[in-house]
């Protein structure tokens, strides 16, 4: 099927993104907050959208469990090589013509609730990343850059954040 490169990036990209904002979610638990899971794994159908509630309500103390290991430095390295796949994997390396796939993107989120909620969707989980990043790179005394390379790398910075993680302390 002739499907839509950007689209097919865009969707994709729900399989790194929620698992990344887990893996985060989970590095930056205060002690005395609701629990996570629920949240997370509503997140993998829901996206933000159930996220944010959990991020909204927990509560941001300074008091940090730190008995959770940090994330799998495996899980991390398959999530950094999907993210760098998926360009090849959609096509977006092969688009000639940018202006007819923006225009047909354009296009299909007008008609599309599905294509227009996904885009707005994405958002809002990709700057959630960025920021639960520069929130653990602060808590960690970790350096600061991490927080626009975790916003301007999407995927990519998130990951390389997570695997430097103890390397840098």
């Amino acid at each position: 099927p002739n499907l839509n490169p950007l689209f097919f990036f865009v969707f994709n990209c729900f399989v790194p993104i929620p698992a990344l904002c887990a893996l985060l979610s989970l590095q930056t638990r205060p002690q005395r907050s609701l629990p996570a899971w629920p949240f997370l794994a509503a997140s993998l159908g829901a996206g933000f959208f159930a996220l944010g509630p959990y991020l909204t309500l927990r509560d941001n103390g300074n008091a940090m469990d730190n008995s959770d290991p940090s994330p799998s430095k495996l899980v991390v390295g398959g999530l950094l090589a999907f993210a760098l796949y998926l360009p090849v994997a959609s096509g977006l390396w092969q688009v000639t013509d940018w202006s007819s796939v923006l225009q047909e993107y354009r296009n299909m989120a007008a008609t599309t609730n599905l294509v227009a909620l996904s885009s707005v969707d994405l958002v809002f989980l990709h700057t959630t990343v960025a920021l639960l990043v520069a929130q653990d790179a602060q808590e960690q005394n970790r350096d600061s850059k991490w927080g626009p390379v975790s916003f301007f790398l999407p995927m990519v910075g998130p990951c390389l954040y997570l695997l430097t993680n103890k390397e840098e302390n």
